[in-house]
């Protein structure tokens, strides 16, 4: 009797893709030199090969072997979202001071600053929220490609007149 191929048996050797994974993370935890101990650990004594352990067994000790390299997760902290903040700051001045050149006109960075608040609505730069500074940073870009589209026309490039 045959059995489907996508039966998984409990005699079935390990992929070729779980050795792969597997002995990626015994060099990510230095533990090349133990394979055998975990091995032997994992198949209760059965086997000291990798090439001879099952389907199962090879997805066990991946599994164990996963759950050392995870690091836990940093708490942003109020620093990294100033930072942020930031560099999202000097892209939105970055990006209407590229538009501005792109138009023939060389903006100040209070200027920049001052244009950025008025498009958030707010009384000040420092008080524009990073969605506001995200939605006008993409705004700005999209107005540079739009730009730069109209004077890559080739009508544009000449100078005509209607008399």
């Amino acid at each position: 009797m045959r059995t489907t191929p996508t039966k998984l048996q409990a005699d079935d050797k390990r992929t070729l893709n779980q050795n792969r994974r597997l002995y990626w993370l015994l060099n990510e935890l230095g533990l090349k030199d133990s394979v055998a101990d975990l091995v032997s650990d994992e198949t209760n004594g059965r086997t000291t090969h990798t090439s001879e352990l099952t389907f199962i067994e090879c997805m066990n000790l991946i599994r164990r072997l996963e759950q050392y390299t995870h690091k836990p997760q940093e708490k942003p902290t109020p620093q990294s979202k100033q930072n942020r903040m930031d560099k999202k700051r000097k892209g939105v001045i970055k990006a209407i001071c590229a538009y501005g050149e792109l138009c023939g006109v060389k903006y100040t960075v209070d200027y920049a600053k001052s244009i950025a608040t008025r498009a958030a609505g707010r009384d000040s730069f420092n008080e524009i929220t990073e969605g506001e500074l995200t939605r006008i940073y993409n705004e700005f870009c999209r107005k540079q490609t739009a730009a730069r589209a109209r004077t890559d026309l080739p009508i544009l490039k000449h100078n005509f007149s209607l008399n």
